[in-house]
This record gives structure tokens, C-alpha cells and sequence, in this order.
């Protein structure tokens, strides 16, 4: 949260507030789940997003698994700061405002958008 606090003092926005807004999202999302111990939750999401990127990306996903790269490398940071640390603040407080109607599908959906936008460079990485 100490991350998010210090972004949002770049908009002025009252830490307060950013930490009502993470409460919100603890409790009507069960994410205390993924910093349970074993990160239930994570493991979980992760899973889901390689099922996803398996049916919507499924030559980049082959591509990842020939060079060694799982999902938890790239999605795991997506889904514990709710992409808060990826993207700029002004995307995030557009994914946020999904998330609150849509839920966690909005994560998915980013993360998907985020790979096929890059899959063209991605397909280069070895």
C-alpha cells in the first residue's frame, strides 16, 4: 500500500482516501486471499490468466513455454497491486473504475490487452 500512497500523492489525491478505496477492494473482492499464506488466491488468478492467454494468445502462450516463461513471471505483479504498478496513474484510475463494476475480469482483460498489444515484440524475446 506504501506504493500506492506515494502515486497517489502525485495526483493529490488524500491517502485516505487511496486507503478506503484498497479496504473496498480487500473486502469486496476477497483479496486478503492472496496474501494468505501459500497465496491461495494468487495461484488461482495465475492459473485462470494461463487458460486465458492459453485460448486468446495460444502462439505467444507456446512461445512462452518454449523459452521458460510462466505466467506467474509477468502476472503475478498484475494482480497484487491490481495493475497499479504497471500502468501509468491515469490508466489505472480507468482499470479501477471497471474493476468496481466488473471485478476481477477487468484484470484479465488488461492483462490479455497488455500482451497482445507487445505480442509482436514478445514473439522476438528469447
Amino acid at each position: 500500500f506504501n506504493y500506492l500512497g506515494a502515486r497517489s500523492q502525485v495526483k493529490q489525491i488524500l491517502e485516505s482516501e487511496v486507503f478506503g478505496l484498497m479496504c473496498a477492494f480487500l473486502e469486496n473482492f476477497d483479496m486478503k486471499e492472496l496474501w494468505r499464506p501459500c497465496v491461495p488466491q494468487l495461484k488461482l488468478r495465475i492459473y485462470q490468466f494461463g487458460r486465458l492467454l492459453h485460448r486468446k494468445l495460444p502462439d505467444l502462450e507456446a512461445h512462452f513455454s518454449d523459452i521458460g516463461v510462466t505466467p506467474d513471471f509477468f502476472a503475478s505483479q498484475w494482480f497484487l497491486t491490481l495493475m497499479s504498478y504497471n500502468l501509468p496513474l491515469d490508466l489505472v484510475v480507468r482499470v479501477w473504475d471497471v474493476l468496481v463494476i466488473d471485478g476481477w475480469k477487468t484484470i484479465f482483460r488488461v492483462g490479455i490487452s497488455l500482451l497482445t498489444t507487445f505480442k509482436e515484440d514478445l514473439m522476438t524475446v528469447q
